[in-house]
């Protein structure tokens, strides 16, 4: 929530090579109560001023000799961390109003000033700046938080599955078979667990920033392969039959080995939660024919399918479909968000196909590395 008061605080820079313009602006903010108001006649220094201070609002004249306003956008927009620029344009010519507004400025004010409208431009740009940084400290407290749950969670997991094999190497035979179906619980909640505290990390990585892109040549088909052997076991569980299908000259791909293999691991986990006992799976690649020099990745499933209506739902996380309520599933339902930020950092999108009943398709395009 932002208040009156924390609106006046925020800290303003005028900058204009008129003096006169400078004192008019100075004068109107201060008798209106703002209190942080500071200006430079340099548009040269803005943004060392800015780095130093980190202004809530820039009040930018445009029209100055030798470096003009659209520059100095320009300089702003490559130091601005944050990636918003807290730009008011400040312009007589109304050819500039837009051109300032693709360039990145929030608003715009008028020459002459209209006191009144100057006032409540500068009140709205404020409020939606602080809301903005409001925002950024919970994202980074979010990051932060998930983090070291994730950690800490992950630790006390591999240390209860240390315990439980240990507790199973000291029983005698015979109790461990009488126990056999007992321990077989332990370890999969365990690892389905484990698999859910991984995601929450990357996916709190991934939205910090952290979690690195490297796009490089990649062989798809052997991440395919890869992923398929990792969960052998839990196919083999409920009787599920899964092949894999390639074109025999499949190329190289551009993506990134590491990321790409957890993004095919949650949509094959999540085809695998989702199709009933004695279902089949496909992992596949097949050239993309309406898009050259593309191949598209697939996991297709016999499993309960998903409605037109919950397709952009389960993406976002956190969801599943009420036929997915029903059924009895591990995990934070983060797995296919963070599989769909990692297929768009590489410039693709996941999209889903089938309906209720009929299964469903998993894919996203991947360019030929070349």
């Amino acid at each position: 929530m932002i208040s009156p008061s924390d609106i006046i605080h925020g800290k303003i820079l005028i900058v204009d090579d008129q003096k006169a313009n400078v004192l008019l602006l100075e004068g109107m903010l201060r008798g209106a109560g703002y209190v942080a108001v500071t200006s430079t006649m340099d548009p040269g220094a803005v943004c060392e001023l800015h780095s130093k201070h980190g202004y809530d609002l820039i009040l930018l004249d445009l029209e100055m000799p030798g470096m003009d306003g659209f520059q100095v956008m320009a300089d702003l927009k490559e130091i601005e961390s944050a990636g918003y620029l807290p730009v008011v344009a400040v312009t007589a010519q109304p050819a500039h109003k837009l051109h300032a507004l693709r360039d990145g400025a929030k608003d715009f004010i008028s020459k002459p000033f209209d006191q009144a409208e100057m006032l409540m431009r500068v009140r709205n740009m404020l409020e939606v700046r602080l809301l903005h940084k409001q925002a950024e400290e919970v994202n980074k407290f979010k990051t932060a938080l998930v983090s070291v749950v994730s950690h800490e969670f992950g630790n006390a997991l591999a240390i209860i599955k240390t315990a439980a094999f240990l507790l199973k190497e000291k029983l005698p035979p015979e109790e461990v078979k009488d126990n056999d179906r007992l321990f077989e619980m332990i370890n999969s909640n365990i690892v389905g667990l484990l698999q859910a505290a991984d995601n929450l990390l990357n996916l709190g990585r991934l939205e910090a920033g952290k979690l690195a892109i490297n796009l490089t040549a990649t062989d798809a088909a052997e991440i395919l392969r890869i992923v398929l052997k990792r969960m052998e076991l839990l196919c083999e569980k409920k009787g599920l039959r899964v092949s894999l299908e390639f074109p025999n000259d499949l190329q190289l791909v551009r993506a990134d080995q590491a990321s790409l293999t957890l993004a095919v691991s949650n949509l094959l986990s999540n085809a695998i939660k989702y199709t009933p006992e004695n279902g089949r799976i496909v992992l596949g690649i097949m050239v993309e024919s309406s898009r050259p020099g593309y191949y598209r990745i697939y996991v297709q499933d016999t499993g309960i399918g998903v409605s037109e209506e919950d397709r952009a739902k389960i993406l976002s996380g956190h969801y599943r479909s009420e036929s997915g309520k029903k059924m009895t599933l591990k995990g934070f339902g983060v797995g296919l968000s963070l599989a769909r930020q990692i297929i768009e950092a590489h410039d693709s999108v996941i999209e889903i196909e089938g309906s209720p009943g009929k299964g469903s398709r998993f894919s996203f395009l991947l360019q030929k590395f070349v």
